[in-house]
């Protein structure tokens, strides 16, 4: 499946804008996400710009792998392969065969509050994200295909040109900090 996405480190201030602006207009759930992140000890994943990890939300698992990420403007796109999964292992493989063919251990934990506010073919989600002692915001504009939300996104005074990092980066950026790795 391809995933086209547009994000984007916000204030507080600036979320709560967002959300009260959205939340008499549309539809909306609020669900809590935790996503345990996988690399190996020289984050191979990390360096070659995949991502793998476990999203738990409620006691629903599924495992996500991120790859062949590129920009088009402002919009990533990349391949994603996803698979529901019984139980939260210690390790992994990757689910499309690396180089490497490496096993990954859980580098770490995110835990993402997230409104999701469904409109025409995209998706809105506003996170406030918990990580390694770190709070952030973030809007992300997410589609199955590239889609047209640019007026909207003016209505809500974005400006997507500088796209923020992905929440792994800023994790992986973050534990670099903490424990001097890499």
């Amino acid at each position: 499946m391809k995933e086209y996405e547009k994000k984007q480190i916000i204030t507080k201030e600036k979320q709560l804008f967002i959300y009260n602006y959205l939340i008499n207009k549309f539809e909306s759930d609020r669900i809590i996400q935790i996503n345990y992140y996988y690399d190996n000890d020289s984050f191979y994943l990390y360096k070659n710009n995949k991502t793998l990890r476990v999203r738990q939300i409620d006691d629903n698992l599924k495992l996500e792998y991120k790859y062949n990420k590129s920009y088009l403007f402002d919009v990533r796109i990349c391949d994603e392969y996803t698979a529901n999964l019984s139980s939260l292992p210690n390790t992994l493989r990757a689910p499309i065969k690396e180089q490497n063919d490496n096993e990954y251990r859980k580098v770490g934990v995110l835990i993402t509050e997230r409104y999701n506010f469904k409109l025409d073919d995209f998706t809105i989600s506003l996170d406030k994200n918990l990580y390694l002692g770190v709070v952030d915001y973030e809007i992300e504009v997410e589609s199955e295909k590239l889609s047209n939300e640019l007026d909207f996104i003016n209505e809500l005074e974005l400006d997507f040109k500088q796209t923020s990092v992905s929440k792994y980066d800023r994790f992986v950026t973050q534990l670099k900090k903490q424990d001097d790795i890499l």
